[in-house]
């Protein structure tokens, strides 16, 4: 740039401030995007829809937080939000079925994972196919992690029993300290966003719990069911089967029969 030219003739000295220059920034800051599990959808022409997403133990921060042997293992329970995320997305109530967790998704400590979910119609009913990119050279393979079956609600919203009965019938009182002690010592460890259980009761072959969200660090506003609040029934389930056996490692559950989302659930939850 030649100010000569552009200014020729009218140049002149000017003074400089004495004092040392500020440094500050007016650049106007752009919004963080909220980046779900699902991720973005992705325009496709084949029919149907596909999102992407790009996952890693920090990203977000709660997956870090399920760590199955000291691997950061993606729980079954995302893969339901997920799916609850894409009800939400493309506008059909619907309940979460059959969801079938064929292989672990290992995610990277440093890094992240490109995550692809598939979703058809079929049948009177929508697929979801759940991918992970695996790089090979200069190719991409993908594995295939998990699939469910999204279906139409139907019916009505079951009736709660009264946590009170069904204390009555249970026995001994496990607090949450003693819970994660017996996950964590099977080998599976839970960060503060997974453990929301603070009470729970012991019966022949059912348990029932108090739940309460973590503190807000620990906790998004964008899922349409948290992760976490979820992992606490295959929790409960897992610390029942290490009960009943003695101890031992952790059995790691990897599917779910039916799953429905009713509505927000209260701050405490039983």
């Amino acid at each position: 740039f030649r100010s000569k030219s552009l200014h020729r003739g009218q140049e002149r000295r000017i003074p400089l401030p004495t004092y040392p220059f500020q440094r500050r920034r007016h650049w106007i800051a752009r919004p963080a995007a909220a980046a779900s599990l699902l991720g973005r959808r992705i325009p496709t022409p084949a029919a149907g829809a596909l999102f992407a997403a790009e996952l890693g133990a920090g990203a977000p921060p709660l997956l870090g937080q399920h760590r199955l042997r000291d691997a950061c293992v993606l729980p079954a329970t995302a893969y339901l939000e997920m799916a609850f995320d894409a009800v939400a997305r493309l506008g059909d109530g619907a309940a979460v079925e059959d969801l079938v967790v064929l292989r672990p998704l290992v995610l990277p400590h440093v890094g992240r994972r490109t995550v692809q979910t598939v979703v058809e119609a079929r049948d009177g009913r929508r697929e979801m196919r759940f991918y992970a990119a695996a790089a090979e050279g200069e190719e991409t393979a993908w594995e295939l992690h998990a699939t469910c079956v999204l279906r139409p609600r139907g019916g009505e919203r079951p009736a709660a029993t009264p946590p009170p009965q069904l204390r009555a019938r249970l026995g001994a009182e496990l607090t949450a300290a003693e819970l994660y002690a017996a996950l964590r010592e099977g080998g599976l460890d839970l960060g503060p966003g997974f453990q929301w259980v603070t009470r729970a009761w012991v019966g022949k072959g059912e348990m029932l719990a108090c739940l309460r969200p973590p503190d807000a660090a620990d906790r998004r506003d964008d899922f349409q069911i948290d992760p976490g609040l979820l992992d606490a029934g295959p929790q409960l389930a897992v610390a029942l089967a290490l009960r009943l056996r003695g101890g031992g490692e952790t059995p790691v559950p990897f599917s779910a029969g039916s799953c429905r989302l009713w509505g927000a659930a209260a701050e405490a939850r039983w």
